[in-house]
């Protein structure tokens, strides 16, 4: 055999066994879309999707800690909603007592002691004469009057609740400035749900 035809030979015989060699490097490699699976230990990415869990409503605090949540609730921005966050459940709290045991209302609404109350509550020891903050409530009709407080900003125990049954009836029937027109029954059932209803009040012992 001459010197060129082992050359050629030599050649042909290198090539095939680097290509051998390439072929089987190649076959060790893990395939991409192999199902073998993988662990990992990194945290979750958060779901995109909707939570199913309400989201509380702003400014609720249940059950109140004490009178000062719900005037802070009332006097929110947006306007908080008692009747959202308590319904009609017994609220039991402390505070200083303030009425006049009459009010005067521009309006006719009706029933008057739940639509056009003179009574208020201030904050336990509140004795500002500005009457702020305050919680603007009624006094059931089951309550005797005689059994409500007197004297000069006394302390009480009060109970009640809000979203009373008599909110359901509450209408204005006439104003004072015959030229404006009589809120829609609806926003007075509103409004009236969200008055405070007392139906216990205790003195507290000086």
């Amino acid at each position: 055999m001459g010197r060129r035809q082992m050359w050629i030979l030599l050649i042909t015989l290198i090539a095939a066994a680097t290509a051998a060699c390439g072929a089987g490097a190649t076959s060790a490699v893990p395939s991409p879309t192999g199902s073998a699976p993988t662990s990992d230990t990194r945290t979750p990415s958060p779901s995109t999707s909707p939570s199913s869990s309400p989201t509380p409503l702003a400014g609720c605090v249940n059950p109140p800690q004490d009178i000062t949540t719900l005037i802070d609730l009332q006097g929110a921005d947006p306007l908080g909603d008692p009747v959202a966050c308590y319904g009609n459940a017994p609220l039991t709290f402390d505070a200083t007592w303030s009425g006049f045991g009459d009010a005067d209302c521009p309006t006719g609404p009706e029933p008057a002691w739940l639509a056009c109350s003179p009574y208020y509550l201030h904050p336990l020891g509140n004795t500002s004469k500005n009457f702020a903050p305050q919680l603007f409530v009624a006094v059931d009709p089951s309550v005797s009057l005689s059994a409500l407080p007197t004297g000069s900003f006394p302390q009480v125990r009060v109970t009640g609740h809000f979203d009373d049954p008599a909110a359901q009836t509450c209408r204005e029937t006439n104003r004072v400035d015959v030229t404006q027109s009589l809120a829609p029954v609806a926003v007075m059932v509103e409004r009236c749900r969200r008055v405070f209803v007392i139906t216990e009040v205790v003195p507290l012992q000086p």
